[in-house]
């Protein structure tokens, strides 16, 4: 997490090539925590029993584009994200963007 972070923070990145403040980054890393530990995600406007990916923890060799798609429909089952895309959507492009980072950073050496 903390090699995500400081990657959130200081590499240029996503669609306007800048890193994140610092705000913005404390909200995508404590829905990251959630999903990389398997807790799943829940929702306030979903039924207290329903989570995003319970007991299936996210690991940065996933597809995220697929990903994206089920949280898509996740939310189309049980209610959209009134946030905009905090609760599932900007989390899964920051690991997908750290995913290309990595990779990119990988394939140069």
């Amino acid at each position: 997490m903390e090699e995500f972070e400081e990657f959130l923070r200081t590499v240029p990145h996503g669609r306007k090539g800048i890193p994140i403040s610092s705000a913005n980054a404390r909200t995508v890393i404590r829905q990251v925590k959630l999903m990389v530990s398997g807790a799943g995600v829940g929702y306030h406007h979903w039924p207290s029993d329903v989570f995003w990916r319970k007991g299936q923890p996210i690991k940065l060799n996933e597809d995220f584009d697929r990903l994206k798609d089920e949280a898509v429909e996740m939310e189309n089952r049980h209610g959209r994200d009134l946030g905009n895309g905090w609760l599932l959507n900007h989390p899964l492009q920051k690991l997908q963007n750290f995913q290309n980072y990595l990779y990119e950073n990988e394939c140069e050496k």
